[in-house]
């Protein structure tokens, strides 16, 4: 080979190298980036689960879900109790048992 041709691709290599060096570059720094993206990402995800957290927490302390049930409860009674009632009055037995009650 001639010293011509050497350094013609001894000139390719390097140019290459350089080419490669500075993709590398790039693809870390990119990794970087994406990096980052992520962490803020779960950063905000997990403060975003506290904060429906506390919400629900504080949702919880004001209201009492078992005098809501209760309360629920009784609701059901009485509606069946003034269905039943309804009942007898279209058929004109709660007059007779408000007399017999008197």
């Amino acid at each position: 080979m001639h010293k011509k041709d050497i350094d013609e691709a001894r000139q390719s290599v390097n140019e290459s190298v350089d080419m490669l060096d500075h993709s590398i570059a790039r693809m870390c720094e990119k990794a970087d980036l994406l990096s980052l993206t992520a962490k803020k990402a779960s950063s905000n995800t997990r403060d975003s689960a506290n904060k429906l957290n506390e919400a629900i927490i504080k949702l919880q302390k004001q209201a009492d879900f078992e005098k809501l049930e209760r309360y629920v409860a009784l609701l059901e009674r009485a509606s069946i109790a003034l269905n039943k009632l309804s009942e007898l009055n279209d058929t004109g037995k709660l007059g007779k048992i408000i007399e017999s009650l008197k």
